[in-house]
């Protein structure tokens, strides 16, 4: 593949709005629902905590990519706190998702900020990424798929956990995840045209791309570490949604026994999260937007 070179112009300073995030804001026509809204599959998806299930095999997704895994060693405080670093980001994530305009600005410029200093030279060799090649965390590539990992990893959970989409709302879906990532500043020209081609594109990477070096294991060993109470369900919640070549990858064994333990797991979630009343079920992100838009409306 192709090396990317960041440049270092790509935020003016720390108060501009880019281009294409003023694009997004003139589409808007109604500041206070944000970006999607309370009738976008966006806001249905995400709303729902059992997409938590999922977090840890969304996480050992991302470092899977040793240029992703790279970044976040030499440019995070994951190794001494990956949990922590693991609700800061899903705190941006839902401001994007659920916040005003001007909190899903903010939230993402934010982003955008932190990725800009995010850049560096390899200093191992892992897959086809050799010692001297550059990374850096505004490298589309590199964005796109730790969004694809969002996206792949949330869709799961949620027909894991609360129901079925139909095929029009999970293209409905994806397309407001194209808007989500935009912000972030991976382009729309750059997702694959409908879900059937990112999936294509997602299983492609895990083939080609994928690889866990000192770095990427490190990280994972960081994450079981610090969850080492929770160690038995991570070794069944957070493997059980891997690709084979994943698990693999980090040495992670997978039995029928464990793959019995996680079909069971599934099956009772997934009766009993449905029947959970909102205040349990729901990020509480989701139902302060509900909050705001409702007495928004209400006073306007």
């Amino acid at each position: 593949m192709d090396r990317f070179e960041p440049d270092d112009t790509a935020l003016a300073g720390p108060n501009a709005i880019p281009p294409d995030i003023a694009a997004l804001v003139d589409e808007t026509d109604a500041p206070a629902r944000g970006f999607f809204g309370p009738d976008s599959v966006m806001w249905t998806v995400s709303r729902e905590r059992a997409l938590l299930f999922n977090g840890v095999a969304t996480i050992l997704l991302q470092l899977a990519h040793p240029q992703v895994a790279a970044g976040v060693a030499e440019h995070s405080d994951f190794e001494a706190d990956p949990l922590g670093r693991f609700r800061r980001t899903f705190e941006l994530v839902h401001a994007v998702i659920f916040g005003d305009i001007q909190t899903a600005v903010e939230a993402a410029l934010t982003v955008r900020a932190i990725h800009a200093g995010v850049t560096g030279t390899r200093d191992e060799t892992v897959g086809s990424f050799a010692v001297g090649d550059r990374y850096a965390a505004v490298d589309p590539e590199l964005l796109l798929w730790v969004h694809a990992t969002l996206i792949a990893q949330s869709l799961a959970a949620y027909e894991t956990y609360v129901t079925t989409l139909s095929e029009t709302a999970r293209e409905a879906y994806y397309r407001d995840c194209t808007v989500f990532g935009q912000l972030f500043g991976v382009s729309a020209a750059q997702y694959p045209e409908t879900l059937a081609d990112f999936t294509d594109y997602f299983e492609r990477t895990v083939t080609e791309d994928l690889a866990v070096g000192t770095r990427g294991d490190d990280l994972r060993r960081a994450l079981f570490r610090q969850g080492r109470v929770l160690k038995p369900l991570y070794a069944i919640l957070g493997v059980g949604p891997l690709p084979d070549p994943v698990r693999t990858a980090y040495g992670l064994p997978w039995t029928a026994r464990r793959q019995r333990a996680f079909d069971a797991w599934t099956a009772l979630a997934g009766t009993v999260v449905p029947s959970l009343p909102g205040r349990l079920r729901y990020v509480p992100a989701y139902r302060r937007a509900c909050a705001r838009i409702q007495r928004r409306e209400r006073d306007a």
